[in-house]
């Protein structure tokens, strides 16, 4: 399935559950202070029946503090919130940790039997990166101002992660940007036709998986 925006994709999967939503700060409560409006747990929040917020950033936590949001301090690969959770977010975090699989299993412990993880990355077959990649001849390389990227995924590979930590895929999805359309002509196109031909080399790449038998 395609999507918009990953907010199309979150939003019912989010609506009327108990959430946590690991790496939320976005940087928001600092230098995307501008992103705040449309901020994905901000939104989340709004129509949660509760949420928490798990974040490694303390300024940030800091930062958003005052704003009311229950975001509590602590790493992805090692947290112990001693609760569990409906549905377990995760957007655009997986490829910046060293172990991903202990991230894993931290989620599983912290879900209900009949809960639902939902993961957003980006793809490793993205239309956009493989382009850069023909026409330079240089891997592309992550600029913002925030962890690097360590691990890229596709849907084959981060399946076969879920599955190793004991989850069962319920859907993939793909998504045409993350944040705001590219400003490039060719970017534009190229998302366009990966749309109507090719989905799995969108940019983004989406999952929504529930927990299952450890092999």
């Amino acid at each position: 399935m395609i999507f918009s925006t990953r907010w199309e994709f979150l939003e019912p999967r989010v609506l009327g559950r108990k959430v946590l939503d690991i790496g939320p700060a976005e940087l928001v409560g600092t230098t995307n202070r501008d992103k705040l409006d449309g901020w994905l747990h901000g939104r989340m929040a709004e129509i949660a029946t509760t949420i928490v917020g798990l974040e490694a950033s303390a300024t940030q936590i800091e930062a958003l503090e005052p704003l009311g949001y229950d975001i509590r301090h602590g790493d992805a690969e090692s947290f112990d919130l001693g609760e569990r959770f409906e549905t377990v977010v995760a957007g655009e975090l997986i490829e910046h940790l060293s172990n991903p699989g202990r991230f894993l299993d931290n989620v599983r412990r912290h879900l209900v039997p009949d809960g639902r993880l939902l993961l957003t990355t980006p793809n490793r077959f993205s239309v956009l990166a493989n382009y850069r990649l023909v026409r330079t001849g240089e891997v592309p390389r992550y600029e913002k101002d925030i962890a690097k990227h360590v691990s890229y995924f596709d849907s084959d590979a981060l399946g076969s992660l879920l599955e190793r930590h004991g989850f069962e895929i319920v859907e993939i999805a793909y998504c045409r940007w993350v944040g705001a359309p590219s400003k490039s002509w060719m970017g534009r196109r190229l998302v366009g036709w990966a749309a109507r031909w090719r989905p799995a080399a969108l940019p983004t790449l989406m999952v929504e998986a529930k927990l299952g038998k450890r092999p």
